[in-house]
Parts: C-alpha cells; structure tokens; sequence
C-alpha cells in the first residue's frame, strides 16, 4: 500500500534544491516534471522501483497501479491532496506538449518541477494552469488514499464579508447558472453553511443565494489591473504581511502591479536589486493603465516566436543578457511597462527582444517570462462582442455558435492577448478568446 505523505515528501526534499532539465532528468540535480513525480511515486511505494516515463505514459502507469480518474462536480474538481493533474491530451502530451504534478491541499495548491521557475515549486494551480492558456487537464487519485474529512464552515471567510465571483464560478449551489448581473456584482457573506457552502445576498439585501467557497473572493475595491503602474496613497500604513510600510519617496514612488488577488494587488520595485510585496488594493492609487501592442499581436500565448509582441510576464524579474553586455540585470519599471518586439528565439528557450517605445531597451529573456501583448484594454466586467472576422477559440476549437456577431459575452479576466468570456446561453459556458477577435 502506497503512502501519499512519503510521496510529497520526496518533492518537498527537493523544492528549491534542485533544477529543471528535459536533457538531465534523472537526478540528483536536476528533473523534469514526470521524472521528478515518477521518482515520488517510487519513494511512496505507488510504482515499482526502476519505474521511469513521461507525461504520456504516466496515464497508464496510474491507472495500472490502481490509480483512478476523478470527475468534476459542478464543472471543477474537487482535488485533495496526493492528488496527481496531468495536462495535455493523452497520447499527444509528451515533452513540452504537457505537464504534471502533485496537488498538496485541497486549495488546489501544487508541488511540481517546471521550467518558469527552474526547479520544483509549489503555486496555486489555477493560475499556472491560466497562464498556460488552460490546457486540458486529467487528475487521478490513489485508491489508497485517504477520503477528505467532513465539510465544516468555512474558515476563509467571515459574515460581512463583501465577495465577488472568482474566473472558475459558473453556478450556483445546485447548479443554476450565474448571470451576466451576478456574475461581476459585489455580495456580502450572511452565513457560513455546516456542509462548507457559504450563504451570499446583494448588497441592498434583495436576494441571495448558496456558492462553493473555491467561486467566490473578497471583492476588488477599483479596477486596477495587473501590469498597471500605481502609487500609495498616504494612508496606506501596513502592507498584506503586516509589516509597516516604512520605505522612501512612499507616497511619490510608483510600483508596477504584477499580479492582484481579491482585493490585494502585488507590487513590484526595481531598487535594491528588485523587490515585490502584496499590499491592500484600496491602497493604491492609479498613476498609468498597462500598455498595448501599437501593431497588432497575434499568434498562440503558448507559443512565443521571432516578430511577434510581446510583454514581461508575472514571474519575470531580471534580464537573462542585457544588451549583449551585462547578466542577469534587474528588470526596470519603465522597462516593465513597454510593448516588446521579438526578434528571436533560441532552442534554449530563450527570445531576443526590443522595446517599441525605447529601442535602446534589448536582451535576452526566458520564454516563459513573456506573454502576448495585449492589443486593447478590455477588463473584467467589460462587454464585448465578436468580430465577424472571428473563426476560432484559443483552444483551436472553430467559432460555430448561433448569433455570432450579435451575442453578448461577459469579459472574466485578461491573460496576454487572450480573454476569457463567460455566455449565460444554455447552463453558462465560458472560453478563452483572442483579445483581437472582440469588440464593444
């Protein structure tokens, strides 16, 4: 019998010890994703010793050691941890074509060795998966493995809360679809339910409803986005941590936002080497929205090449090479806040880029610290239409829907040049789309 612990165990030894690499994956000092989750399942007695694929063959490794594909309930899965995700279509997903890991919690948190970060890391799994354009995704649980323990309040929010509807949320409790007036609308927690569920109402008390804790999250109190530049407002006294915000130039120094959560914005520096902390978004004021592609940016997130847009990704913090001179130069803000043109990529998956704005702003970079440039500012809560020029998804899927040019789509959030737009048509659907393909 397979132990779940001793096989996170095995990766939580190694989280920021060792390296990735698709040519050396066999260890001590550096994996790959599948490498680094076979030797695991080794370590926990899940797999015969000497077992060794990839993520194509890890589908049948599973399921001929008694592992077994979970379902979604409610359009998502209910992940535990010891939990394994595969992504990638099977028999299709070997090599860069797919991705794995371990789930460590039920918070769908995981453990996994990636190139983003050069070793293995543990990240909230929807925004990897998000950032990845949201490949399709396979979880097996062990028949081994212990059931989860039964569902309590939830000890993530508190009454009075105000909450909005996070990307995933389609669906209420029961499985009603979420409405376009819903689906952006700020609601004040009533009641924590004994069976997990938590009981919401619109702010003037009309009505409410049941929610699953994973679809809903503090509420944004603006609409600053990631990749924004911001200032502090002279109140702000303590950032998300707790620490005091003792820096200088508080109120006259601008960040750039590189990520948000609910109501918390991460804010990067670029002095002293470059630093980033999570602070309160109402702490924030707006200097200067994020920049778009002056000629259009076109082409597949997932796969960056030479003449293409491009801008820093959330994770990117130093140039590789810096103008062909210096290594691994902290990123400036100015340098953040510009549209890059691509003028090559090397197999080592690394691009050459310049910017529009300064063409004596150059270097090298890691693929996988760039994105797509958008080519507009279209934002959560905006409403957009297709363009009759549209033909298909990002997931490469063809446009074939009814009303076409004339349906309505609700705007859930931006990644690159790419939107996910969420359909209240049939139960609720939602998809990624590219940013060029819309319009007001």
């Amino acid at each position: 019998m397979g132990n779940i612990e001793t096989m996170i165990k095995w990766m939580k030894d190694r989280e920021g010890k060792v390296s990735y690499s698709m040519t050396s994956r066999l260890g001590p000092n550096s994996y790959d994703c599948s490498s680094a989750v076979y030797f695991s399942l080794r370590a926990g007695g899940f797999l015969p010793d000497g077992s060794m694929g990839n993520t194509d063959t890890l589908f049948g490794d599973l399921e001929r050691n008694n592992w077994k594909q979970i379902p979604k309930t409610n359009g998502v899965f209910e992940v535990q941890r010891g939990d394994i995700f595969i992504w990638g279509t099977r028999g299709a997903s070997g090599g860069e074509y797919g991705h794995t890991g371990i789930f460590v919690d039920s918070s769908a948190n995981i453990l996994h060795c990636n190139f983003g970060y050069n070793g293995i890391t543990t990240n909230p799994h929807n925004n990897i998966w998000i950032a990845n354009g949201q490949p399709p995704i396979t979880v097996y649980r062990s028949a081994t493995a212990t059931r989860p323990p039964k569902p309590t309040p939830s000890k993530k929010f508190k009454v009075g809360e105000i909450v909005t509807f996070t990307n995933i949320a389609m669906n209420w409790v029961g499985g009603t679809k979420i409405g376009f007036f819903s689906m952006v609308r700020n609601f004040r927690v009533n009641r924590l339910n004994d069976d997990g569920t938590i009981y919401i109402r619109m702010m003037d008390n009309s009505w409410g409803g049941n929610v699953y804790e994973r679809d809903i999250q503090l509420s944004s109190n603006n609409s600053i986005e990631r990749n924004d530049v911001v200032k502090l407002r002279p109140q702000a006294s303590h950032w998300v941590n707790g620490n005091a915000i003792n820096i200088d130039n508080k109120t006259t120094r601008t960040f750039h936002v590189k990520a948000r959560k609910g109501n918390q914005l991460l804010l990067y520096a670029d002095s002293a080497g470059g630093w980033e902390v999570w602070t309160y978004d109402w702490d924030c004021i707006l200097v200067s929205k994020y920049k778009v592609s002056k000629t259009g940016s076109y082409g597949n997130p997932n796969n960056i090449q030479a003449n293409e847009k491009v801008t820093f990704g959330q994770f990117a913090t130093k140039w590789k090479n810096y103008k062909g001179v210096s290594s691994n130069v902290t990123i400036k803000l100015n340098e953040y806040n510009s549209v890059y043109n691509v003028l090559q990529r090397n197999r080592d998956n690394t691009i050459r880029i310049q910017s529009q704005e300064d063409a004596t702003i150059h270097g090298w970079i890691k693929v996988s610290e760039a994105e797509k440039a958008p080519n507009n500012q279209f934002k959560r809560g905006d409403y957009v239409k297709l363009k009759a020029s549209a033909t298909h998804w990002v997931n490469g899927d063809a446009i074939v829907i009814e009303n076409k040019t004339t349906r309505s789509f609700l705007v859930k959030t931006r990644n690159g040049n790419t939107l996910l737009v969420y359909s209240e048509a049939a139960n609720g659907w939602q998809t990624w789309v590219y940013d060029w393909d819309v319009t007001k």
